[in-house]
């Protein structure tokens, strides 16, 4: 087996990580050794360069916002139900200390 990393040919990112069972002879598929760490590298000019990836802010859907408000309003109703139970036990034991 022989691992080859598959890169963009424009930016030089990795695409994928493979371990083929014959050689290829494709520009795009550079040969590395088995313990080579690809983490935050790419191949650029013939070598391998260090990076630190962008940060990126996560955008949250429509969905997902639709689901947090749903856990809040329950978590809201939750609450209230708690806070009636509370009084009608109170009541309660008012009326069964006054009998």
């Amino acid at each position: 087996m022989q691992r080859y990393a598959q890169i963009n040919i424009v930016t030089g990112f990795v695409v994928s990580d493979s371990r083929l069972s014959g050689q290829v002879d494709k520009s795009n598929m550079i040969p590395i050794a088995d313990d080579f760490d690809l983490k935050n590298k790419k191949y650029i000019n013939g070598e391998w360069v260090p990076y630190t990836p962008e940060e990126s802010e996560e955008e949250v859907s429509e969905q997902e916002l639709i689901n947090a408000e749903i856990l809040l309003n329950q978590a809201e109703i939750l609450s209230n139900q708690n806070a009636a139970d509370e009084v009608l036990a109170e009541i309660l034991l008012n009326q069964v200390a006054a009998l």
